[in-house]
């Protein structure tokens, strides 16, 4: 496919009919980079990280208490410790949580970097020892958003992929942050976040301080209907409480 301008890529996705085709239009458009397979992830820091500078090396304790992704990733990739995705062993999730610059998979200084904020060896060495061909772009939305955009080159070497990241960075960039900025605003669903009226109702009035008594005085329910309904929302979201609740609502601009 042929885009004209950069700005023109927003609108391509902004177009797109459902969740799936804007999922397919951005592979589209990556295809012609070399990219094969796409990870993409939104989180929520429910959890501060606690971090410590030891001798220059920061430790990473935790990553975003809740993500949600879409991978177009192959199962080799995925299940490669005990034969199980674990993201929160995956070195460009935890790359994406602290910092903001690209993570190039096959570069050791980014490499060592990610290392020092992993805490399994085992899945540090498969990332560099069988050369993935590939970079991760950290995202970062409202105030406590943070996500990251996988790009995996199965079919490039090295060298390859150098090039057309040397000439091309600033397009990826500027495409990823265009898709993202799209799904966020229409098709959340992507990443099987969405709501109902009546959840986005009980949302909005916790951002107002109602108690779940007002809520179901005003909704016309029972009180315990919106208790149940609010702790849902607390365990699809990984919410603490009713203010980290609210708080993600707005980070994800629900409300």
């Amino acid at each position: 496919m042929s885009i004209n301008n950069q700005q023109d890529y927003r609108q391509y996705f902004r177009s797109a009919a459902n969740a799936d085709d804007v999922w397919q239009r951005l592979h589209s458009v990556l295809a012609e980079f070399g990219v094969t397979h796409v990870f993409y992830a939104l989180g929520y820091l429910a959890d501060i990280i606690s971090q410590e500078h030891l001798d220059g090396v920061l430790q990473q304790s935790s990553i975003p208490h809740k993500f949600n992704y879409k991978t177009s990733y192959p199962d080799e990739l995925l299940r490669r410790v005990d034969g199980e995705f674990r993201l929160e062993q995956d070195l460009s999730a935890l790359h994406s949580v602290i910092e903001t610059s690209p993570f190039v998979w096959s570069d050791r200084e980014d490499y060592q970097a990610a290392m020092s904020i992993n805490n399994d060896g085992s899945e540090a060495s498969f990332w560099f020892d069988v050369k993935l061909v590939g970079v991760t772009l950290p995202l970062r939305f409202g105030t406590f958003g943070k996500g990251g955009m996988g790009l995996y080159m199965s079919r490039l070497s090295e060298q390859q992929f150098h090039q057309i990241w040397g000439n091309h960075k600033d397009d990826i960039i500027s495409i990823i942050s265009y898709f993202d900025e799209v799904v966020r605003e229409k098709f959340l669903d992507l990443l099987g976040i969405s709501f109902t009226k009546r959840e986005k109702d009980i949302l909005a009035f916790l951002a107002q301080g109602f108690s779940a008594k007002m809520i179901a005085k005003s909704l016309g329910t029972k009180v315990n209907t919106v208790q149940n309904q609010i702790m849902e929302l607390r365990r699809r979201l990984g919410a603490k409480n009713n203010v980290q609740l609210v708080t993600i609502a707005l980070t994800f601009e629900v409300i």
